[in-house]
């Protein structure tokens, strides 16, 4: 996790840390945090990559529908009605831009909270907070992977 909103960077550009909370030595945990610091500029730089790469309108737009299907089947996506507009409305002033990295913290964000409504039929739903905390994981990894095919386009 790296932020409060939830984010959840990909175990390729940080590596994934477990250490049991009891039965180590100081020796092991300072090798630990000193792994953990040495992959930080790689977390660092792609998120600075994200930075810099501005996305149109209709880029923008693509990423949030395209992020959609990891909460939902590609056809049901087809189907349902939804303001892309409103999915891509920040809640925060902090989260507000045109770059990869903002648009993808408050479509992550919009997305794992169930901040949006959608029509299905003739019915408007809110969907749901995530609150299984495998496909938080599991949506996290799909959103981030999604961004960093933008990176490398």
């Amino acid at each position: 996790m790296v932020c409060e909103n939830g984010l959840v960077v990909s175990t390729q550009e940080f590596e994934n840390v477990k250490m049991r909370h009891m039965g180590y030595t100081f020796e092991e945990l300072q090798k630990q945090i000193r792994s953990m610091v040495e992959q930080l500029p790689l977390t660092v730089e792609s998120m600075n990559k994200m930075k810099s790469i501005q996305l149109s309108e209709e880029q923008a737009k693509e990423l949030a529908k395209k992020a959609l299907t990891t909460r939902f089947e590609e056809e049901q996506v087809e189907a349902m009605k939804i303001d892309l507009d409103l999915l891509l409305e920040p809640t925060r002033p902090e989260d507000k831009g045109s770059d990869l990295w903002s648009v993808f913290n408050v479509i992550q964000e919009k997305i794992l909270e169930g901040d949006f409504t959608y029509m299905s039929g003739a019915k408007i739903r809110k969907a749901r907070k995530v609150k299984n905390f495998k496909q938080d994981l599991e949506i996290n990894q799909k959103l981030f992977a999604m961004a960093a095919e933008l990176v490398a386009a």
